[in-house]
């Protein structure tokens, strides 16, 4: 299974390193890489993370700080989001989701 990033993930992730970089450009490529792994990894098992909520098909990955939000799809994983844990995603998604 090969795994996908949105637009907005990668967003996310340019966001997240200009973030670190205002500190430390090593920090950020670090953290940077640390994420992108962590997707990868999801080609493996990508159902033994949980469901945002019982509603939802949206899963997330929890690396350090951060949540990687995705989709398990037919033929791959869509990586919907990478935000900071602090961050109210709860809300960020309900306002995506036009339902």
């Amino acid at each position: 299974m090969r795994v996908v990033y949105s637009t907005q993930s990668k967003t996310d992730l340019k966001d997240i390193a200009n973030w670190i970089s205002e500190e430390s450009i090593p920090a950020a490529k670090r953290m940077i890489a640390k994420l992108q792994e962590r997707c990868a990894d999801l080609r493996a098992q990508p159902q033994r993370f949980p469901t945002l909520n019982r509603r939802s098909a949206i899963r997330r990955r929890v690396v350090d700080a951060y949540i990687i939000f995705y989709l398990i799809l037919d033929d791959h994983v869509q990586i919907v989001r990478i935000l900071h844990g602090a961050r109210n995603y709860i809300d960020i998604f309900e306002q995506d989701d036009p339902a």
